[in-house]
């Protein structure tokens, strides 16, 4: 009840609302974007991209509906990820690494011209 309160208040504007939820949900955003890069990033990195979240509230709380957690923790989700495709190439995504057995794009590719150096061409 108090989060639709607060999340009514930003709507209309109110930085003290925001700066309210942001003390609350700091912790909870910061560990879902550490859960999400890992130990990729740095803590500079993780503040970063948990103020893009909480900017994103500001700027779309007039569309969001239902708790404000919720939209919370789905954006720093998303934005941990897209914190991790602008670091390099090649960094895999925790869980597409873990979704095929740790193997990068680079391993699986290796391993498939590997396989075809060695196999006869018949």
């Amino acid at each position: 009840m108090i989060d639709a309160i607060l999340l009514a208040a930003v709507r209309k504007g109110s930085e003290r609302a925001l700066g309210q939820l942001i003390d609350k949900y700091t912790a909870y955003v910061c560990a879902i974007i550490r859960n999400s890069v890992g130990s990729t990033v740095s803590r500079e990195d993780i503040e970063e991209v948990a103020s893009d979240v909480f900017l994103a509230l500001w700027e779309n709380a007039a569309n969001i509906r239902g708790n404000p957690k919720a939209y919370l923790g789905a954006a720093a989700r998303n934005k941990a990820k897209n914190k991790l495709r602008g670091l390099a190439p090649g960094v895999p995504l925790t869980e597409d690494y873990a979704a095929d057995g740790g193997i990068t794009l680079e391993d699986g590719l290796m391993r498939l011209t590997n396989a075809e150096l060695s196999s006869p061409p018949y």
